[in-house]
Protein backbone atom coordinates (compact mmCIF):
# COMPACT_ATOMS: atom_id res chain seq x y z
CA UNK A 1 0.00 0.00 0.00
CA UNK A 2 1.59 3.54 -0.86
CA UNK A 3 0.68 6.42 1.41
CA UNK A 4 0.87 9.87 0.10
CA UNK A 5 1.11 13.27 2.86
CA UNK A 6 0.42 16.16 1.63
CA UNK A 7 1.40 19.50 3.67
CA UNK A 8 -1.09 21.84 2.28
CA UNK A 9 0.19 24.28 5.38
CA UNK A 10 1.77 27.17 3.43
CA UNK A 11 -0.82 27.54 1.68
CA UNK A 12 -2.41 29.71 4.28
CA UNK A 13 1.09 32.03 3.73
CA UNK A 14 0.43 31.88 0.00
CA UNK A 15 -2.87 33.33 0.47
CA UNK A 16 -2.18 36.14 2.44
CA UNK A 17 0.91 36.81 0.96
CA UNK A 18 -1.29 37.32 -2.48
CA UNK A 19 -3.77 39.42 -0.41
CA UNK A 20 -1.28 42.07 0.47
CA UNK A 21 -0.06 42.35 -3.35
CA UNK A 22 -2.49 44.80 -5.08
CA UNK A 23 -1.69 47.59 -2.54
CA UNK A 24 2.29 46.62 -3.24
CA UNK A 25 1.90 46.58 -6.64
CA UNK A 26 -0.31 49.69 -6.85
CA UNK A 27 2.38 51.77 -5.10
CA UNK A 28 5.60 50.29 -6.98
CA UNK A 29 3.61 50.85 -10.24
CA UNK A 30 3.11 54.23 -10.18
CA UNK A 31 6.68 55.01 -9.07
CA UNK A 32 8.14 53.40 -11.62
CA UNK A 33 6.16 55.30 -13.98
CA UNK A 34 6.97 58.44 -12.40
CA UNK A 35 10.55 57.64 -12.19
CA UNK A 36 10.72 56.83 -15.75
CA UNK A 37 8.98 59.77 -16.85
CA UNK A 38 11.13 61.91 -14.60
CA UNK A 39 14.37 60.38 -16.02
CA UNK A 40 13.01 60.43 -19.82
CA UNK A 41 12.11 64.50 -19.32
CA UNK A 42 15.50 64.85 -17.91
CA UNK A 43 17.31 62.91 -20.88
CA UNK A 44 15.29 65.07 -23.26
CA UNK A 45 16.28 68.70 -21.51
CA UNK A 46 19.52 67.53 -22.24
CA UNK A 47 19.47 66.67 -25.63
CA UNK A 48 17.26 70.15 -26.04
CA UNK A 49 19.92 71.77 -24.17
CA UNK A 50 22.81 70.10 -26.25
CA UNK A 51 21.23 70.83 -29.64
CA UNK A 52 19.07 73.66 -29.60
CA UNK A 53 21.55 76.49 -29.75
CA UNK A 54 20.99 80.22 -28.87
CA UNK A 55 17.44 80.59 -30.74
CA UNK A 56 16.28 78.22 -28.16
CA UNK A 57 18.07 78.72 -25.02
CA UNK A 58 15.08 78.88 -22.39
CA UNK A 59 13.50 75.46 -24.59
CA UNK A 60 15.40 72.66 -22.34
CA UNK A 61 13.73 74.65 -19.16
CA UNK A 62 10.38 73.67 -20.55
CA UNK A 63 10.38 70.06 -20.07
CA UNK A 64 8.10 68.32 -17.45
CA UNK A 65 6.61 64.94 -16.97
CA UNK A 66 3.19 64.23 -15.11
CA UNK A 67 1.92 60.51 -14.21
CA UNK A 68 -1.92 60.26 -15.36
CA UNK A 69 -4.45 58.70 -13.05
CA UNK A 70 -5.15 54.78 -13.10
CA UNK A 71 -7.70 53.51 -15.50
CA UNK A 72 -9.14 50.51 -13.76
CA UNK A 73 -10.28 47.32 -15.58
CA UNK A 74 -12.90 45.86 -13.30
CA UNK A 75 -12.91 42.80 -15.64
CA UNK A 76 -9.34 42.37 -15.69
CA UNK A 77 -8.92 44.16 -12.34
CA UNK A 78 -6.12 45.74 -13.87
CA UNK A 79 -4.90 49.07 -13.89
CA UNK A 80 -3.15 51.29 -16.22
CA UNK A 81 -0.82 53.79 -15.52
CA UNK A 82 0.51 56.11 -17.96
CA UNK A 83 2.84 59.17 -17.78
CA UNK A 84 4.37 61.99 -20.23
CA UNK A 85 7.07 63.68 -20.86
CA UNK A 86 7.89 66.67 -23.48
CA UNK A 87 7.98 70.35 -23.14
CA UNK A 88 4.99 72.37 -21.57
CA UNK A 89 3.68 74.56 -24.12
CA UNK A 90 3.08 77.59 -21.28
CA UNK A 91 6.34 77.57 -20.07
CA UNK A 92 8.89 80.26 -22.22
CA UNK A 93 9.77 78.40 -25.68
CA UNK A 94 8.02 74.88 -25.11
CA UNK A 95 5.70 75.18 -27.63
CA UNK A 96 8.87 75.70 -29.89
CA UNK A 97 9.08 72.92 -32.75
CA UNK A 98 12.22 71.40 -32.05
CA UNK A 99 10.70 67.52 -31.88
CA UNK A 100 9.26 67.50 -35.88
CA UNK A 101 11.01 70.61 -37.18
CA UNK A 102 9.47 73.31 -38.83
CA UNK A 103 10.35 75.27 -41.84
CA UNK A 104 12.78 77.46 -39.72
CA UNK A 105 14.85 74.70 -38.20
CA UNK A 106 15.54 71.02 -39.12
CA UNK A 107 13.90 68.28 -36.51
CA UNK A 108 16.20 68.16 -33.24
CA UNK A 109 14.24 64.99 -31.88
CA UNK A 110 15.04 65.21 -28.28
CA UNK A 111 12.46 63.41 -27.17
CA UNK A 112 12.78 60.52 -29.76
CA UNK A 113 16.82 60.02 -28.77
CA UNK A 114 15.84 59.32 -25.06
CA UNK A 115 13.30 56.44 -25.82
CA UNK A 116 16.36 54.02 -26.49
CA UNK A 117 17.41 55.18 -23.34
CA UNK A 118 14.29 54.93 -21.18
CA UNK A 119 12.21 51.87 -22.33
CA UNK A 120 14.96 49.13 -21.22
CA UNK A 121 15.91 50.93 -18.26
CA UNK A 122 11.94 51.11 -17.16
CA UNK A 123 11.46 47.49 -18.26
CA UNK A 124 14.67 46.41 -16.05
CA UNK A 125 13.08 48.51 -13.06
CA UNK A 126 9.79 47.42 -13.44
CA UNK A 127 11.01 43.48 -14.00
CA UNK A 128 13.05 43.74 -10.39
CA UNK A 129 9.59 45.28 -8.76
CA UNK A 130 7.77 42.23 -9.86
CA UNK A 131 10.60 40.01 -8.96
CA UNK A 132 10.89 41.97 -5.19
CA UNK A 133 6.65 41.26 -5.06
CA UNK A 134 7.59 37.59 -5.43
CA UNK A 135 11.05 36.83 -4.01
CA UNK A 136 11.69 39.55 -1.23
Amino acid sequence: MLRTRVDHSGLTDLAGDLARLPPRMARDSVATVRDGAAVGSRLAAANAKQTSGAHGKHHHRAYTSEVHGAQASVASQAAVYAAEYGSDASKPQGNMAFETGSRNQRPHRPLGRTLPMVRPAFYREFGAKIDGWFWS
